[in-house]
């Protein structure tokens, strides 16, 4: 709210709970929800600024981008702006004036999001997908006439589809050509995070090409902006390897050092 980007993820091989979190159920509200209401509390509150909010949602699926607001708009580009911003192309946008409208455009594109059933998750999610919240505000004098600079604030929820084995989903099919987009995405995100992570300042080339969802995320990955990334596993002992890759993840990810600034 106070001009910086953000970015939350989250990141575990797949039935870990990554959906539930950021989504949540009706009972406990995800990550997703809980922002939204304090976004708009923030708003609410604060009699001295005027805000414009506005919220895009899009899917990852196979390396093709799909606007999940309109399912049409598929095959969507990336692209820099001369500021070395990233942008992606004909992406729609949606003025959004509370919580509950938040919730309905979530839900529109939840329905056209890429969602199957494996033997590890009835409802496994075989895409990446990533909402985003922007959020412009300027000061108002006493007169109710605009002063200021114009500050704006982008919220990225990503979540991500989770890391697979075809022996333990017996993905086969479509299934198994998802699931190997899927790993090898998650696969260019580590390795940013690994080149990243790495001692000194001088990190050389940072392969955030390498994938959509790397380059989407550049800013978030050692850029402008304030990242968290929460990591998942699963207690049973069957999958102890994917819950040790993803804790040595997470202790890669701990030291990277982002540059975040007040975007005005």
């Amino acid at each position: 709210m106070g001009g910086f980007n953000g970015t939350i993820f989250a990141y575990g091989q797949t039935s870990s709970g990554k959906t539930h979190t950021m989504h949540g159920s009706g009972q406990e509200p995800g990550i997703i929800k809980l922002a939204v209401q304090e976004i708009f509390d923030t708003v609410k509150n604060d009699t001295k600024r005027e805000y414009l909010i506005r919220v895009s949602f899009l899917e990852i699926y196979n390396e093709v981008l799909r606007d999940l607001l309109e399912p049409t708009k598929c095959n969507l580009k990336i692209h820099e702006n001369a500021k070395r911003e990233i942008f992606v192309g004909d992406l729609s946008e949606h003025i959004v004036f509370n919580a509950e409208h938040v919730e309905e455009i979530l839900q529109k594109g939840d329905r056209n999001r890429h969602i199957a059933g494996t033997n590890m998750n009835e409802r496994s999610s075989r895409s990446h997908t990533i909402f985003r919240i922007v959020i412009e505000s300027r000061s108002l004098a006493e007169s109710e006439e605009f002063m200021g600079a114009v500050m704006v604030s982008c919220l990225n929820l990503v979540d991500l589809a989770g890391s697979e084995r075809v022996g333990q989903t017996g993905a086969e099919g479509q299934r198994l050509k998802e699931g190997a987009h899927i790993n090898k995405s998650l696969l260019a995100l580590g390795t940013v995070i690994g080149r990243l992570s790495e001692d000194g300042s001088d990190y050389g080339h940072i392969p955030y090409r390498d994938s959509k969802l790397t380059r989407i995320l550049q800013p978030s990955l050692g850029g402008n902006a304030k990242t968290l990334i929460i990591c998942t596993i699963t207690p049973s002992p069957d999958y102890i390897d994917e819950a040790l890759s993803t804790l040595k993840f997470a202790s890669r990810a701990k030291t990277i050092r982002n540059t975040p600034e007040v975007n005005e």
